[in-house]
């Protein structure tokens, strides 16, 4: 697979990349010197566009473009004393799965590549990702649910589907751009179902399904 950016004679740094509700995904040039948008063009996913920072994929392995994170960790004063929280191993089965959640969305949505799977190499500068155990008395049974700290001001991120579009603003130039995030977080929607369904995300796509976690 040639990961290398086609010829254009523009810096893709400048470049901002978000998905837009009708599964396209929109490509903002930014100006170096204003800050201005100079041009917008948007064109069907999964075609790949030569202002894709291609340079950032290796094998199926993906770099960070950039990182709004700043090494925050759960409080003390705010922990539940139910949950038993530990930081995850980038080792582990589950830190693995995370990346390769994101990866392979990022991969297919930005890039245009769908011979899945596809890793992020690591989490984001300043990220850590933390497990925490429950045993909910409605079911007496051992719940494991990750959470992904970061960014200043976001408190966390509860499920690899809350990072997805956050991870993909970051990818398109992060805090350069952050009218352009479309996560549960930062962006306009409601609801994390919502995001499920108009983003193609896995899991809960409608309230009054059950089956699926979001």
């Amino acid at each position: 697979m040639d990961t290398s950016a086609p010829s254009s004679g523009r810096d893709p740094s400048v470049i901002s990349i978000s998905s837009t509700e009708d599964d396209t995904t929109e490509f903002i040039e930014i100006s170096s010197t204003s800050g201005a948008s100079s041009s917008h063009i948007t064109l069907p996913t999964p075609v790949p566009s030569p202002n894709v920072p291609y340079h950032l994929v290796t094998g199926h392995m993906i770099s960070w473009a950039y990182s709004d994170g700043v090494n925050t960790t759960p409080s003390l004063h705010h922990r539940n004393p139910k949950c038993s929280l530990e930081e995850v191993e980038p080792e582990s089965k589950a830190y693995q799965k995370y990346l390769e959640q994101i990866g392979t969305y990022i991969a297919k949505t930005i890039f245009g590549y769908t011979d899945t799977p596809y890793f992020m190499a690591g989490l984001p500068t300043g990220y850590s990702l933390y497990s925490c155990e429950t045993q909910p008395q409605s079911t007496g049974r051992i719940r494991t649910d990750l959470y992904l700290y970061g960014p200043k001001n976001i408190k966390k991120f509860r499920s690899p589907n809350e990072f997805t579009m956050h991870a993909v603003w970051l990818m398109g130039g992060g805090p350069h751009n952050p009218c352009l995030c479309q996560c549960i977080h930062c962006g306009p929607h409601r609801s994390q179902i919502e995001i499920n369904r108009r983003f193609g995300l896995p899991g809960q796509h409608d309230a009054r399904d059950r089956h699926h976690h979001h």
